[in-house]
C-alpha cells in the first residue's frame, strides 16, 4: 500500500475507505469543484469532494 493525494488519483485506483474497506475509483474531476478541491467518484458514492491535496491510502 501507498499514499497519493486525491488529484492524483485515477480510474481504476483501489482506496481504502474510511471504514477500511476497499473502493474502487471511477473518475476524478478537477475542473467542476470548489478551487484548490476535487470531485471524486466511486463505486460506494458520486462527486464527494475532497481537498485535493490532502492523501489517501492507495492498494
Amino acid at each position: 500500500m501507498h499514499f497519493k493525494r486525491y488529484r492524483d488519483l485515477s480510474s481504476g485506483d483501489q482506496i481504502v475507505a474510511k471504514d477500511t474497506s476497499w473502493d474502487r475509483v471511477h473518475g476524478v474531476n478537477h475542473e467542476d469543484g470548489t478551487p484548490g478541491k476535487v470531485l471524486v467518484t466511486t463505486d460506494r458514492a458520486r462527486r464527494v469532494e475532497y481537498d485535493a491535496d490532502a492523501t489517501v491510502k492507495v492498494v
